[in-house]
């Protein structure tokens, strides 16, 4: 038997619980600190706000103010997340549908997109592939902060998602109307 009461064939559990047992009192010290409160992180379902931190550890809920700008931040995230969707498909897709008219004339869709109309047409794979590879960077970011767990947060998401959804997409411009906001 160890001074911890283990059998002494769990060393290794012994130097985990001291190495807790550390961390704990360090973090201690960080919680008594009148001056920071640690971010807390829960792996359960749960709908406290206090002290959660969405991503980053600048972005750490506090009090009230924090909480309900933290959702109205969630929600613009997803908000812009469907604008961004809808605007990939315009850039890309209506453009290549408006390449060529009835006469086989190419149309000038430069001029209703301008120089990321031009670029485009140039440059469509590259393109398509740099907004996807953004769409998917972008839709990992709003799964970190739905792993928050936080039932209010997890409301913003869908409230960002439903309302992004109703402004920007349409079945008539978007074909990625069928796919929903989903990690990748």
């Amino acid at each position: 038997m160890s001074k911890h009461g283990f059998p002494a064939s769990s060393a290794a559990h012994v130097h985990a619980t001291d190495h807790t047992q550390i961390h704990n009192h360090h973090h201690h010290h960080q919680q008594t600190d009148s001056t920071y409160a640690s971010c807390k992180m829960d792996m359960i379902f749960n709908w406290d706000p206090q002290d959660v931190c969405i991503i980053f550890s600048w972005w750490h809920i506090r009090g009230p103010i924090s909480f309900l700008l933290s959702l109205l931040g969630v929600a613009a995230l997803g908000i812009s997340y469907e604008y961004l969707r809808t605007w990939s498909d315009a850039a890309i897709l209506r453009p290549l549908k408006e390449k060529v008219d009835d006469d086989g004339k190419e149309k000038e869709t430069e001029k209703k997109y301008g120089f990321v109309g031009k670029f485009i047409r140039s440059h469509r794979t590259d393109a398509k592939a740099v907004l996807y590879g953004v769409q998917v960077v972008y839709s990992y970011l709003i799964m970190l902060v739905a792993m928050t767990y936080n039932g209010w947060i997890l409301l913003a998401v869908g409230v960002g998602a439903y309302v992004g959804h109703r402004l920007f997409n349409n079945e008539s411009t978007s074909s990625s109307s069928k796919k929903g906001m989903s990690c990748h």
